[in-house]
């Protein structure tokens, strides 16, 4: 009797007395910006034509990636742009992605004078990016399945 009374005290102690986990307050992570996300190829402009349209392509991917939750499978082409043709933007900033993703990829994979400078292109670059900067900030983000999450 003595040791289940000892049991009993010590459970009833342990529960009574058992400290709760501390709940840490989420930190919100800033998404980086353009400018910063484009500082690489903003380096390699002056390199040739394939680094740099590789940097630039990775250097996009980087900012969707951080922009929407794209993680493994999901960093296509194909995934990307049934996000980017959600309601609420605009066309032609759609189709101005995927002609830079295709002046990437001929800059990498061909010799062909692109008739375009490279400065222009990360001008190009930057304002349509900007436009899904201003529009998944921090407090909007995609889930899996194209739909908005809130962050915040």
């Amino acid at each position: 009797i003595i040791i289940i009374s000892a049991v009993v005290v010590i459970l009833i102690y342990w529960i009574r007395y058992k400290k709760k986990p501390e709940v840490k307050p989420e930190e919100k992570v800033s998404s980086p910006g353009v400018d910063e996300l484009l500082l690489p190829a903003q380096f390699a402009i002056d390199k040739d034509d394939r680094l740099f349209y590789a940097t630039l392509r990775d250097c996009i991917w980087n900012f969707f990636r951080s922009h929407f939750v794209l993680r493994g499978s999901e960093l296509n082409k194909e995934i990307l742009f049934r996000h980017l043709n959600s309601p609420g933007n605009q066309q032609d900033v759609i189709i101005g992605i995927d002609a830079i993703f295709r002046q990437c990829e001929a800059g990498m994979f061909t010799l062909a004078d692109l008739g375009e400078n490279k400065t222009a292109v990360l001008e190009r670059t930057k304002i349509h990016l900007r436009h899904y900067d201003n529009r998944y900030s921090n407090t909007n983000k995609i889930n899996n399945y194209g739909k908005f999450i809130l962050t915040s």
